[in-house]
């Protein structure tokens, strides 16, 4: 078994607020583009663009444009 003596827990409280806030601006580019140009408009590279974050982000934390509906239905 490691020897954790003089190391940290580890605290995941910062990159779980820094996720929800990257989750929050992904999801109020996406309605913001939806409204503004319709939903064939609003891409993955354009939300993720407007969101400023990497098409990958948005497509691993939504899994595509229908994962984004239901995160804005919700």
């Amino acid at each position: 078994m490691p020897s954790t003596r003089g190391r940290k827990p580890y605290d995941s409280t910062l990159r779980a607020a820094a996720a929800r806030r990257t989750r929050t601006a992904v999801v109020q580019a996406f309605g913001e583009l939806l409204v503004a140009d319709g939903y064939r408009a609003a891409t993955i590279r354009a939300v993720a663009d407007r969101a400023g974050v990497s098409a990958e982000t948005v497509y691993k934390t939504f899994s595509g444009k229908q994962g984004l509906i239901k995160a804005l239905w919700d």
